[in-house]
C-alpha cells in the first residue's frame, strides 16, 4: 500500500469514527466532540484503531475510556 492510499484509509477510517462518536447522550456527545476538537487531527493509526474498538463498546464502555485515567482520558 502506498503512502497516499494509506493516508486515504486513515481519512476514511477518520469520517467513520467521527459518525460513530455520535452516542445520542448529551455528557458522551459533548465529551466526543471535544475530543475530536482536540486531538482528531493527532491520532495515529494504531490510536484509530483503538478508538473504533471501543466506539463498539456501550456507552459506559466509551464514558470510562474517555473519563481521567481512560485509554483517551
Amino acid at each position: 500500500m502506498s503512502a497516499a492510499d494509506s493516508d486515504a484509509a486513515d481519512a476514511a477510517l477518520l469520517r467513520r469514527l467521527k459518525w460513530r462518536s455520535r452516542r445520542g447522550t448529551l455528557e458522551l456527545d459533548l465529551t466526543l466532540e471535544a475530543f475530536w476538537r482536540e486531538r482528531g487531527d493527532n491520532l495515529t493509526r494504531r490510536e484509530l484503531e483503538e478508538l473504533a474498538r471501543v466506539l463498539d463498546g456501550d456507552d459506559e464502555d466509551v464514558a470510562q475510556a474517555f473519563a481521567p485515567g481512560g485509554i483517551f482520558g
